[in-house]
């Protein structure tokens, strides 16, 4: 169609279909493609089904397929790219979706956090590898930063958990829940004894709490408290 070879987003208007724009995201191979969840086994279909939904506010969408780029939805120019280090995981959705949160968007690469100016892409902060939290023998598989949630004053986030490869799901470890502080990225509060899963945040804003289950436990965190404090632990049976 005369556009250059590699990953190009387009946009149509909805009245007509007409193109009124199209953007180059990256040259060919840059962005890794994943198996896709209906593919044959003789000829594999690869898609983007491994990267978590793009991020629309007023006039630009955020991707997440190059580390996170800002695009003008009016004119489709590439405002800019940052590269987080760490988009080349095998596993699907295996980085946290980019959170926006007043003048900052929040990402992962690498096992690390990253804030962002969404204005102009650059870095604020760079948190120390997740992993670090999960103590030397568990940390010597990089930790998966799964999910990220502003609440109140502090970031959370929770790593590792069950993943697709397209073909399976598997448990990546290290397991567990940091709060971070959102001004330098540095930790507040750290959960490291999930045992046998780890399910997504639950996040309770009218009551301050942060909900998640190990394989065994329903976990209560207070969110509002200077120091995040357990509630309640509940057992529970999958």
């Amino acid at each position: 169609d005369g556009t250059d070879a590699g990953t190009n987003l387009y946009a149509h208007g909805l009245a007509d279909g007409a193109l009124k724009w199209v953007t180059k995201l990256a040259k060919p191979g840059a962005i890794r493609l994943h198996l896709a969840d209906n593919s044959g086994s003789f000829i594999p279909t690869m898609d983007l089904s491994g990267y978590h939904d793009p991020v629309v506010e007023g006039d630009f969408i955020y991707l997440p397929y190059v580390g996170c780029q800002c695009v003008d939805l009016n004119t489709g120019a590439l405002k800019w790219t940052q590269d987080l280090h760490g988009s080349g995981n095998e596993l699907k959705k295996a980085h946290a979706p980019l959170r926006i949160h007043g003048d900052r968007i929040y990402g992962s690469g690498g096992g690390s956090v990253f804030a962002m100016d969404k204005a102009t892409g650059n870095i604020i902060w760079k948190s120390d590898r997740i992993s670090a939290y999960a103590g030397l023998l568990k940390a010597r598989n990089n930790a998966l930063v799964s999910q990220l949630e502003v609440v109140g004053d502090k970031i959370w986030v929770r790593y590792g958990g069950n993943f697709s490869n397209g073909k399976t799901v598997v448990l990546a470890e290290p397991l567990g829940v940091v709060a971070l502080n959102p001004a330098n990225g540095e930790g507040i509060y750290h959960f490291d004894h999930a045992k046998e899963g780890i399910t997504n945040l639950m996040v309770l804003p009218e009551t301050n709490s942060v909900m998640f289950a190990d394989a065994s436990t329903l976990y209560g965190i207070d969110t509002a408290a200077a120091t995040p404090t357990e509630t309640f632990h509940v057992p529970i049976e999958f």
